[in-house]
């Protein structure tokens, strides 16, 4: 029964830690898209988005410093959801 209950345990462990590491490279990799928005679709994005998507990279990055990859996370994903929409009502998107 011992044996039974660590193995549970650390299996819960393992499963929360690769949850934790996946927030934490989906943090990474949406900070890596603002930054291509930035640098690839500026001519598409008004002054207004632009200035939003670098206040939100800054934001999420100093969200991740602190350790809140939730906040991160949501941040950016918030921030690429809106340069997509601001970027296919410029023209940018196929619809």
């Amino acid at each position: 029964m011992k044996h039974k209950s660590a193995l549970i345990l650390s299996t819960a462990i393992a499963i929360f830690s690769l949850q934790s590491y996946a927030a934490d490279n989906l943090c990474d990799v949406n900070i890596e898209k603002i930054d291509e928005a930035l640098l690839t679709a500026g001519q598409n994005l008004g002054g207004g988005a632009t200035n939003n998507l670098k206040q939100t990279k800054k934001e999420a990055m100093e969200a991740k410093k602190a350790g809140d990859i939730d906040k991160c996370v949501g941040l950016t994903q918030r921030a690429l959801v809106g340069a997509e929409n601001t970027s296919m009502g410029a023209g940018g998107g196929n619809k």
